[in-house]
């Protein structure tokens, strides 16, 4: 058995509208997990995206965050802290009983969850009768 298995084994990344040679995906994949997860710039800080820094607080555009009470993926304390760094005047942030999966996914999602993000999104999007 091999030391490490490669991260991609097909030698390509399918996204949508078409493929992505690895040598050309891995290296800027790897560095976004190292810069997201074990170095944690965007909320530090110190995130750069084609050389300029990334500020959440400058994000103004309408904002709904999905929170799960019991996610064990991305804990409410990382959500609502991710949350308030946020810029946008209109930002709304919907708890949830479950977990990170299952508030979208689960059996109560078709009643609650998706009728809570159908409101919000009818409500910016001029629909009659929201």
């Amino acid at each position: 058995m091999p030391e490490s298995l490669p991260l991609f084994p097909l030698q390509t990344v399918l996204l949508p509208g078409g493929r992505l040679p690895l040598h050309i995906f891995e290296p800027r994949y790897r560095q976004l997990i190292v810069d997201l997860y074990r170095e944690n710039r965007l909320m530090n800080g110190t995130m750069k995206l084609r050389g300029e820094p990334v500020n959440l607080a400058n994000v103004k555009a309408n904002l709904l965050v999905v929170e799960a009470t019991e996610d064990h993926i991305v804990p409410p304390c990382e959500t609502e802290g991710a949350f308030a760094t946020f810029g946008s005047r209109d930002k709304e942030l919907i708890k949830s009983p479950g977990g990170h999966i299952g508030i979208m996914a689960g059996s109560s999602a078709r009643k609650k969850m998706w009728p809570a993000i159908e409101g919000w999104l009818a409500l910016r999007s001029g629909e009659k009768g929201a």
